[in-house]
């Protein structure tokens, strides 16, 4: 008597009793398991990014509405002169990794105009204050 986890695979070309996994040899089983994993691909984000982002959505609209104009200094905080743009961005000081997605402390609302200037020139942004080192172990401010 054979055992019930042997047989004879459907897909095989030379039929011969093998150990079936799932009806199939393990070569057209693990065939069969990529195709599907194909067919899912790789996921955007992991379930709990997910759900930090749709946190931090929901409270950056709050954070927004009391941050509603741009946090750049024109030219530098000695000066005082501070830009009278609405804030559309939200800049993240110590970058989105991990956490900081959602620590509101290390988190600026900028213009459009001031968040490209930030990200495009990061050198002069961080003697503004208004980035900081991501590679920083202490984000502490």
């Amino acid at each position: 008597m054979s055992d019930p986890n042997e047989g004879i695979c459907p897909e095989c070309v030379r039929p011969k009793i093998v150990a079936l996994h799932e009806g199939k040899c393990y070569h057209h089983n693990h065939k069969a398991q990529l195709k599907e994993r194909a067919k899912k691909g790789i996921p955007r984000e992991s379930e709990k990014r997910a759900k930090q982002v749709r946190q931090y959505n929901k409270d950056n609209k709050e954070f927004a509405a009391q941050n509603a104009t741009c946090a750049a200094f024109l030219l530098d905080k000695e000066t005082g002169i501070q830009c009278d743009e609405i804030a559309t961005d939200s800049h993240h000081l110590f970058g989105r990794q991990g956490e900081r997605l959602t620590d509101f402390t290390g988190i600026i609302r900028l213009c459009r105009r001031h968040h490209h200037f930030v990200e495009m020139h990061p050198l002069i942004a961080k003697a503004l204050g208004l980035s900081e080192s991501r590679l920083s172990i202490n984000t502490e401010q």
